[in-house]
């Protein structure tokens, strides 16, 4: 099915499903990658690695919240928006998991604000469009272990 984007240029709303996910999945190694080289570049302490990568999880399961959100208006952009959440999330798991657990067993400092960032990333990732308490949605169980 051919579209027009608001450039007034047609797309195939069905092409490139695999690299999409692929692409999104990889936002958040990229953007803890990004963090990383800016803290070499800066001479930040190492223990401040730990608070990158939670904080590189947070704001990219933020972004997966806002295009579920958007994509929650429209049915047809619907499926689209919850597969893209899907994805960041589980890029952003893909590193902080790890993450945690090398901060964590290596007794950084900052380990207590590193779980505090990864239970803000566990709430925004409950959080489903129509709310986090009023929520249909599997995902809102996320939020009562935190």
């Amino acid at each position: 099915m051919r579209h027009r984007n608001l450039a007034g240029l047609h797309g195939n709303s069905g092409t490139a499903r695999i690299e999409r996910v692929v692409a999104l999945g990889a936002a958040a190694p990229t953007l803890l990658a990004l963090i990383w080289s800016v803290r070499q570049t800066t001479d930040a302490p190492a223990p401040v690695d730990g608070i990158a990568v939670a904080t590189a999880a947070s704001l990219v399961c933020a972004l997966g919240l806002v295009l579920d959100t958007v994509g929650a208006r429209d049915t047809a952009a619907n499926a689209q928006g919850r597969t893209d959440r899907l994805a960041l999330e589980a890029g952003a798991g893909l590193i902080l998991v790890p993450g945690t657990l090398l901060t964590l067993a290596a007794g950084s400092p900052f380990a207590w604000l590193v779980l505090l960032l990864v239970g803000a990333t566990a709430l925004v990732t409950a959080i489903a469009p129509d709310g986090l308490f009023g929520s249909r949605s599997p995902a809102c169980c996320w939020s009562w272990p935190c």
